[in-house]
């Protein structure tokens, strides 16, 4: 094919093409603002296709011929250059000397990120770093069981109705048990009664009256 610096001498819009036969691959040039080069094993050259560029020559907008494969991945490109963009803003920062321990927790970063647009295209406006620290808090939440300190617990996500339990934990039906304070202590978290008894889970003191309504939409 052309080299690069004799391509860029040649009228914009300038394209050319190489086919491999045998492992049915196409390899295209096209001269743009600069000389681009793609290749693919499912789109050709043709049909083409005019774009509107800038002459500063001409002083004006001017149509310039396209490549199809060009056009199919400027068409596609967004969706997998925004999701590198995003897992390596908050990508998991563990060392490890294991080979494969950095596709294992991409696989989790992928996972989140992908849960995350799907939570957006159902109306979500968490930003993305909210979304992570929702999971991890959950999660905490969930499978272990602080230690009972003096004064309030730290502060977790918020929940839609204004509780410092999250929707996610809240509202998961699991594990959610009445038990007695520790040493009789009263526990009026989340209700004005004198009722010694708590969600363990949730760790927020309820009365037996308020803890079916706490845990229900």
């Amino acid at each position: 094919m052309t080299t690069k610096k004799d391509m860029s001498k040649k009228k914009r819009g300038s394209h050319e093409s190489l086919i491999c036969l045998q492992d049915r691959i196409m390899v295209a040039r096209w001269l743009d603002n600069s000389v681009v080069t793609v290749a693919s094993t499912g789109h050709g050259v043709f049909p083409l296709s005019n774009v509107q560029r800038f002459s500063q020559a001409e002083k004006k907008i001017v149509m310039v011929p396209r490549p199809l494969v060009v056009g199919e991945y400027n068409k596609h490109m967004g969706g997998t250059d925004r999701m590198d963009e995003n897992i390596a803003m908050y990508c998991t920062g563990v060392r490890g000397k294991k080979w494969w321990w950095p596709l294992f927790t991409w696989l989790l970063d992928a996972a989140i990120h992908n849960a995350w647009i799907i939570a957006r295209s159902t109306g979500s406006d968490l930003p993305q770093l909210e979304f992570w620290r929702l999971i991890a808090q959950t999660y905490v939440m969930r499978y272990k069981a602080p230690p009972k300190g003096t004064g309030h617990p730290a502060t977790a996500a918020q929940s839609s109705t204004g509780s410092r339990v999250s929707d996610e934990l809240r509202y998961d039906g699991i594990g959610h048990l009445v038990y007695p304070t520790e040493n009789n202590k009263r526990a009026g978290h989340a209700c004005c009664s004198v009722g010694r008894t708590e969600c363990r889970k949730c760790d927020v003191g309820l009365c037996v009256s308020c803890f079916g309504p706490f845990h229900i939409r």
